[in-house]
């Protein structure tokens, strides 16, 4: 069964056991108070991602309130030799507002993956019981969330941000040297020189890319196992890297069903914003209403993950019904062999 023709039919079963369960949460009945409950602990599932962002406003057209210009236009290279002037002589604050940027945005993030990591096993739990709890899993769940936080935390600082600097510094050396290391350089850099510098930009990218996957399986994956088995982060990770290598066709045939059904919900989203003459479009740039009028697409798509794993190892059964009573044991080993796993008599 470890074919990719059994791995697509495994996600359109998948696909079909989500669909039913979101729209027996979310429409059986339909029931608005539950739908701002669910919404909220899908915010912070979502925070800092797709429904649950925080948008930071951008400024405006920043021109003379009275139209009036105060001097005639400058070239770039004259624009960017005022610029160092005034930062030269400006060093001071500069580097002051730099140093508390930074420190603001490191501590918004670090407080946005912790949200973020709790809020999913509070989101999960809901899906799995079909409820609109918020206190009870909070804290139920709070070693697993701790522990995702964690894993997030120091893969982040370890592993992605060294590569981010690595992308960023390679390709501004490669702009500088491109340019003959001047400012003034920048306007003589041809066709050639520009796609040297985009080359290296994808090279670098590359490492980054590839890193980003390892976070984006224990989120997609390991949390449902956490959830079931209250395991720890790594743990998890280790199970599911497990299940990659034996079921690797599956999990190809998953991402890319995964791209067409994005672009169907971006094509959904984009008509229901013209059909409501961009009234929904507006409602979605907000933080917590946005996850609330998505909370369609979010509970489908968690829940195809949940069915998807099941389904590539049985024996799990992450979405049990009646609910699921809470286990404190490890998840059974995935097989190293082509045939899909069968759950052993009394397996639950």
């Amino acid at each position: 069964m470890n074919s990719v023709g059994n791995g697509f039919t495994a996600v359109m079963d998948s696909l079909a056991a989500a669909w039913e369960r979101m729209v027996t949460i979310l429409f059986r009945p339909f029931d608005l108070g539950k739908w701002f409950a669910l919404g909220f602990t899908a915010w912070l599932a979502t925070l800092g991602e797709n429904g649950g962002r925080f948008n930071f406003p951008s400024g405006g057209g920043g021109g003379d309130p009275h139209g009036k210009h105060s001097s005639a236009p400058c070239g770039p290279a004259e624009m960017m030799t005022q610029a160092m002037e005034w930062c030269r002589g400006h060093l001071t604050l500069i580097i002051g507002c730099a140093a508390a940027l930074f420190l603001l945005v490191v501590v918004l993030s670090v407080a946005l993956c912790w949200l973020n990591s709790r809020g999913r096993f509070m989101f999960l739990d809901n899906i799995a019981r079909n409820d609109k709890r918020i206190a009870e899993p909070w804290s139920e769940f709070r070693a697993e969330g701790n522990s995702l936080f964690w894993w997030r935390l120091w893969y982040g600082l370890g592993v992605l941000l060294p590569l981010a600097l690595l992308w960023i510094g390679g390709t501004l050396w490669m702009v500088a040297e491109s340019a003959g290391y001047s400012l003034n350089g920048l306007g003589g850099v041809g066709l050639w020189g520009w796609l040297r510098v985009a080359l290296v930009a994808l090279v670098l990218m590359v490492p980054l890319i590839l890193a980003g996957i390892v976070p984006a399986l224990l989120k997609a994956f390991g949390v449902p196992l956490m959830y079931k088995y209250r395991i720890t982060a790594g743990a998890a990770l280790a199970y599911v890297w497990k299940l990659f290598k034996s079921r690797w066709k599956w999990f190809v045939a998953y991402w890319v069903t995964s791209m067409a059904v994005g672009i169907a919900w971006v094509g959904a989203i984009l008509a229901v914003t013209l059909l409501t003459c961009c009234i929904a479009g507006c409602v979605m740039a907000l933080p917590y209403l946005s996850a609330v009028l998505l909370l369609p697409m979010t509970v489908f798509c968690t829940a195809w993950r949940v069915h998807f794993l099941e389904l590539v190892h049985p024996e799990l059964q992450i979405f049990p019904v009646p609910p699921p009573e809470r286990v404190a044991s490890t998840p059974p080993p995935p097989a190293d062999d082509a045939p899909a796993p069968v759950a052993p008599a009394g397996m639950g």
